[in-house]
């Protein structure tokens, strides 16, 4: 199945993307479904529990772009591109706002405070 997508991606992909696409990807298809599906699967759990929140938002924002690029949408914009674009916004809040509020980040990496004398 992911020979079928790549290569539905070749027609809409073009440069140094392109290149990498048929050079890199289409010779290793199944390295690059295990490493999408395991960045799918890790950036969710990440930003569903709030573990490494800001690493996982990075990642979220990395895919949301490489599936943007994928579908060629620097040239024509579709209905599916606003999702894309959204993922991306949405992963880039997680990295600069302060997410880790009510979540596990908080728990694991909580600092101590320092008592100032006097």
């Amino acid at each position: 199945m992911m020979v079928q997508i790549v290569q539905g991606m070749i027609k809409d992909t073009s440069g140094r993307y392109h290149d990498f696409i048929v050079n890199t990807v289409l010779t290793n298809p199944v390295l690059f479904a295990h490493l999408v599906a395991w960045g799918e699967t890790l950036v969710g759990i990440s930003l569903f529990f709030g573990l490494l929140t800001r690493l996982g938002g990075l990642g979220g924002v990395f895919l949301a772009l490489n599936y943007f690029a994928a579908k060629g949408s620097f040239s024509t914009l579709s209905a599916w591109t606003g999702f894309d674009i959204l993922a991306a916004v949405m992963s880039l809040a997680c990295v600069v706002l302060p997410v880790n509020a009510i979540a596990l980040d908080r728990l694991v990496f909580r600092r101590k405070r320092r008592i100032q004398p006097g």
